[in-house]
């Protein structure tokens, strides 16, 4: 069985267009498999975003140090409406 699903896998992302599908649907996919294990978003969180004092809400995914400067950084996945399932990664100062 994943003999075949591997060679399915590397099948499909040879078709150029729909490599560019399948690669989106398969990161999705894999996103929310850990469900019900170990989270990939640790909490929520109401961000400035675009400019201070417009606010969004994101999904805390990691939280690092910067090591040029020290400080506590946090990445935050912001989604996308409609498609709540894409999005974008910023990167904030934990404060």
């Amino acid at each position: 069985g994943v003999h075949i699903v591997s060679t399915v896998d590397r099948l499909l992302l040879r078709v150029p267009f729909v490599s560019f599908i399948y690669k989106s649907l398969k990161q999705v996919i894999d996103s929310f498999k850990t469900f019900g294990g170990p989270r990939n978003f640790n909490r929520v969180v109401y961000i400035d975003y675009p400019v201070p004092g417009m606010k969004i809400i994101a999904f805390v995914t990691s939280q690092f140090t910067d090591p040029g400067t020290g400080k506590a950084m946090t990445t935050v996945f912001v989604p996308i409406v409609p498609a709540p399932m894409s999005g974008f990664l910023l990167v904030v100062d934990s404060e």
